[in-house]
């Protein structure tokens, strides 16, 4: 877990993992973390709390989904023990993705501490013109 930092914009968001065994809130902080500032080669989200990568089998590819305030993330293939549903709910998203409704291709990655969620440059567009503009506000 890497917290706070030069680059990371923290979002504030209510984070729900559902699998086969139900759904459950997690205790994590989700950040945008832009590319080229503290060491991100690309810009993504950053999920970061206890154990949180333990509830992943492997770093696989996403389908994503945003309406609203709500981002959908899940695998586009794998065993019935390896499916899930990220959910993260946060109003930003009503700011960063004005145009409605986005489907669009991911990758989830894990990483000591956390995840990591890369996306496509449909995506990526919307988050680095958001982040951009909140650092020069700062």
């Amino acid at each position: 877990m890497t917290g706070p930092g030069p680059g990371k914009i923290k979002i504030p968001s209510k984070v729900v993992f559902c699998n086969k065994k139900g759904c459950r809130e997690l205790d994590v902080v989700v950040y945008l973390h832009l590319k080229g500032l503290s060491r991100a080669r690309v810009t993504h989200i950053d999920l970061e709390g206890d154990k949180i990568e333990d509830l992943f089998c492997s770093d696989t590819y996403v389908r994503v989904s945003v309406s609203g305030g709500l981002m959908r993330i899940y695998p586009t293939r794998g065993t019935q023990e390896d499916m899930f549903e990220l959910r993260i709910i946060s109003d930003v998203f009503r700011k960063i993705f004005k145009e409605g409704k986005i489907l669009s291709w991911g990758f989830l990655g894990k990483k000591e501490g956390g995840i990591y969620i890369g996306f496509k440059k449909d995506v990526l567009e919307s988050l680095e013109r958001y982040g951009f503009k909140i650092l020069k506000e700062q």
